[in-house]
């Protein structure tokens, strides 16, 4: 390691961890009303002394307690270091994305070499604004992507009999933490270990044990995690367990194998095989190499979807996020560029870095191909997570590539060589800073609040205190109230007072801000509430709590 490089990487790694604190400036609680199931279950967990899934509440907090590995690690934080699951959350979520920046370093200096890519790799993940967004918000998946970044690291070391059981020992502990990434994990797994058989078996190296070691330490270890949601009726899994869906994933799945197997075989050709390159010119038409028309596909859906609705019952992509997506593009062209000369290189596991990529496109592909529903739009927004760890490792490698042209270039001119170096350099970390905001604007970008005020939370603690055991509302506190404080809660309320109906008899608990900007409603425009029937809701019963400023008053209301 050069001298210099301990003090980039822990600079790059302490500015990850404040880009991932600064929800908590605003807002103590979760950065994202699924942490509250979570708090609950750790709060459980350090009041029973134990943890037992089939004693969890109903609804959300069972969901959660099926994938107790979070919730887990922030019991065991908050007792070590004496601070309330609430006001831990944001914190281990955040130093989980630290971990997962490292590891993401740890796995570009393996593939590559290169000190300069593995930063450049780091820098990617610390500042990317759709995985500071992952790494902060969600919190399971950021402990999923952690343990994700884990399996890549071991599975290219995984000559050493160590780290192939650590490797099995962390695809046994991911069912646990998120499902998705599971899934994603065991996709990744089999693709590469296909590849490198095939591998093996062209070379004529390959031995009965390499087999059994690819199989029983990695696609093998999928019957487990199969078993494990089959027997604790993962939502998740029921939703795409039917014959015709596991055929039609089986089919997608052997597809990616197959590209897996050809994309880990030694490059015959140039990367763009239509032009005719002098020698010693290949790096400019790197840009434009064929999976360069991928990506410009993907981002020509992102775009149609912000006109038109492709899947059925789901929103317009916003016209924030689609610009969000511009400097989100140049990096995924600058990954084509580190990932072909991965590719062209002697590496020699080739397999691996394609899966990688190829694991969550497989998903991607299938949730289309089943049906243009909100399952399988959320199936395929949550499966485009996964591709940032190939992206931050290609355009890593990528800049590294360019970083190393110039010098080389300049060599007989230093501060010539200086200069267009720190220029490259400044271009990229600005590139990136222009993303970072993306994580913290998730309203504009999907017109969903993070960030839980106090008078939300206060609201809750309020009824809670007083015996209110059911409510009427909308679907965010719906989702803060039900797992947290384990209330019956009816998420209609906005639809009900929008067309003029009558409340009903049960406590009802609104916000002003229903009439301005509108009630919030997941995988739904907000809901405008009329002043009219607003102030019919709130005068037909008793006025007990409100509090907070104007346009942001949270009321509860008995029933008069």
């Amino acid at each position: 390691m050069k001298r210099w490089a301990p003090l980039v990487l822990a600079a790059i790694l302490i500015v990850a961890l404040c880009v991932r604190l600064v929800p908590a400036f605003s807002s103590p609680y979760p950065y994202n009303v699924d942490g509250y199931p979570l708090v609950k279950g750790a709060e459980r967990a350090i009041s029973d002394g134990h943890w037992d899934i089939g004693n969890a509440a109903e609804g959300i907090e069972r969901y959660n307690a099926k994938m107790p590995l979070f919730s887990y690690m922030l019991a065991s934080l908050s007792v070590v270091f004496g601070i309330e699951p609430m006001r831990a959350v944001q914190l281990l979520t955040a130093l989980l994305g630290v971990v997962a920046v490292l590891l993401g370093y740890a796995l570009a200096k393996k593939v590559s070499g290169s000190e300069t890519a593995a930063l450049a790799c780091a820098a990617v993940l610390a500042l990317s604004g759709f995985f500071v967004y992952l790494t902060a918000a969600a919190m399971k998946e950021a402990l999923g992507l952690a343990l994700l970044l884990l399996a890549f690291l071991l599975y290219m070391g995984r000559e050493d009999p160590k780290h192939r059981m650590l490797l099995a020992a962390v695809l046994l502990l991911l069912p646990l933490a998120h499902h998705l990434t599971a899934l994603v994990a065991l996709l990744f797994i089999t693709i590469a270990a296909v590849s490198s058989l095939v591998n093996k078996w062209r070379g004529g190296v390959l031995k009965a044990h390499g087999i059994v070691q690819e199989i029983a330490l990695g696609p093998a270890l999928l019957f487990f995690c199969l078993a494990y949601y089959q027997a604790i009726n993962m939502e998740f899994y029921t939703n795409v367990s039917s014959v015709n869906e596991i055929a039609l994933f089986g089919a997608i799945a052997f597809l990616g194998i197959v590209v897996g197997i050809i994309l880990s075989l030694p490059a015959m050709t140039k990367p763009w095989m239509f032009l005719d390159l002098k020698p010693g010119k290949m790096p400019v038409p790197m840009l434009f190499d064929e999976k360069t028309l991928a990506v410009l596909i993907g981002i020509a859906g992102i775009a149609l979807n912000s006109r038109r609705v492709l899947f059925q019952g789901t929103l317009l992509t916003s016209d924030a996020l689609l610009a969000g997506f511009l400097p989100i593009l140049l990096m995924m062209l600058v990954a084509i560029v580190g990932y072909n000369l991965i590719r062209y290189s002697s590496f020699a596991d080739k397999g691996a870095v394609a899966a990688m990529a190829l694991a969550p496109i497989a998903i991607m592909e299938f949730s289309v191909a089943r049906g243009l529903d909100p399952f399988s739009f959320s199936l395929a927004y949550r499966a485009f997570d996964y591709l940032d760890p190939f992206i931050a490792l290609g355009a890593g490698v990528g800049i590294a590539f360019l970083l190393a042209l110039l010098w080389k270039r300049y060599r007989d001119a230093p501060a010539k060589r200086i200069c267009a170096c720190f220029a490259v350099g400044a271009a990229f970390v600005l590139v990136l800073a222009a993303t970072t905001p993306l994580a913290y604007e998730s309203e504009q970008l999907f017109g969903v609040r993070n960030e839980t005020l106090p008078q939300e939370f206060s609201a809750g603690e309020w009824a809670s205190s007083h015996n209110l055991t059911e409510v009427r509302t909308n679907s965010r506190y719906y989702e803060i109230y039900s797992p947290y404080f384990g209330m019956s809660c009816d998420p209609t309320l906005p639809y009900v007072l929008k067309e003029g109906r009558n409340p009903g008899t049960a406590p009802l608990l609104l916000s002003d801000e229903w009439t301005a900007d509108g009630a919030q409603s997941f995988f739904s425009t907000r809901v405008v509430v009329s002043q009219a029937s607003f102030d019919s809701a709130v005068g037909g019963g008793s006025l007990v709590y409100c509090a907070g400023p104007a346009g942001r008053q949270m009321l509860i209301v008995l029933p008069g």
